[in-house]
């Protein structure tokens, strides 16, 4: 049976959006501070480290896992009617500097057409 691969590739405002709601909606402290840099890595406990602008006394970083950037991904996507399949595999991948959400599934689980 023949497997289904997209690849949603996210550009540098998306992702920050994405993670930054994220940070909001579990109330993970962000400094009130101008964001620096997106900084993305292969490391599950790292993938994502949001940098801001020095502030002092203030964190000037902060680290999302794996699990915590794909929930954000998924959710840009439902909040932005990009449809993803629910039984769908899930995956993330740093390529070439861009964060990447990739959906794989099987063909037959697909609902058929009418």
């Amino acid at each position: 049976m023949p497997k289904e691969l997209r690849k949603l590739t996210f550009s540098a405002g998306e992702l920050q959006a994405a993670v930054m709601d994220y940070c909001l909606r579990t109330k993970i402290p962000v400094p009130k501070a101008n964001i620096q840099d997106l900084v993305l890595s292969d490391d599950p406990e790292e993938t994502v480290t949001i940098q801001f602008m020095p502030t002092e006394g203030q964190i000037s970083e902060v680290k999302l896992a794996r699990e915590q950037v794909a929930a954000s991904l998924i959710r840009f996507c439902g909040l932005n009617a990009i449809p993803l399949p629910r039984s769908a595999q899930k995956v993330l991948q740093v390529q070439n500097g861009a964060l990447s959400l990739m959906i794989s599934m099987d063909s037959a689980s697909r609902p058929a057409k009418e």
